[in-house]
């Protein structure tokens, strides 16, 4: 039995599907378990597919966790320029095709994220001023945001990009989803401070 709080009754169905999947995933390791009664708030917490709060254990046998997931590539960044490490490749790192692999684009990347497939790869500069989101093979790198004392960027699983900026009224959640729109949001709990580092979950990305 798992009990949570009543946080979790406003998710829509698709969302209490995958915190159910996610719990059964968790709990499988006890091979001994056969269901999982969910309760929020001491009430059983309707999941599509169960009854009275009780998920099957073989409910989401089908599902493939992204840890069963093939380990995605490594990549660097090495004198400016971008590569997927390679320990048979000449120095360990086969660079990208592009812009990204080349260089010399006009600015000088220094922190890195990729998204799982390897096709949506965001660099923050080494000024930590610019946000920049391309795809390896493509010269159009794009310059995305402009901000101050940029962290490292998170590509979400669903190709949009995160980072947290640091503007006079506090530090800032910058988001490009995956249309290409920018949103910024001010963080007002955390004003006056700064953030030096961040993830966002459960997607794990890198």
């Amino acid at each position: 039995e798992v009990s949570l709080t009543n946080q979790i009754t406003g998710l829509a169905e698709d969302q209490r599907t995958q915190v159910a999947a996610q719990l059964v995933s968790t709990l499988a390791y006890f091979g001994h378990l056969r269901g999982v009664r969910i309760l929020a708030d001491g009430q059983p917490w309707p999941v599509p597919g169960a009854s009275d709060g009780v998920v099957s254990m073989a409910a989401f046998s089908e599902w493939q966790l992204l840890d069963d997931q093939p380990e995605p590539q490594a990549y660097a960044i090495r004198k400016g320029r971008v590569g997927i490490i390679d320990s048979q490749a000449p120095g360990g790192l086969v660079f990208l095709g592009g812009r990204l692999g080349k260089g010399g684009w006009g600015a000088q990347p220094n922190l890195l994220a990729v998204h799982r497939s390897g096709d949506v790869i965001a660099v923050v500069n080494t000024q930590r001023d610019q946000l920049h989101v391309a795809q390896p093979g493509s010269d159009n790198v794009r310059l995305a945001h402009r901000g101050v004392k940029l962290l490292r960027p998170q590509v979400l699983a669903d190709r949009s990009v995160v980072t947290i900026d640091h503007t006079g009224y506090g530090p800032m959640l910058v988001h490009l989803d995956a249309s290409g729109a920018l949103h910024r949001t001010l963080l007002p709990g955390l004003a006056g401070t700064e953030v030096i580092n961040f993830r966002i979950s459960p997607d794990r990305t890198r």
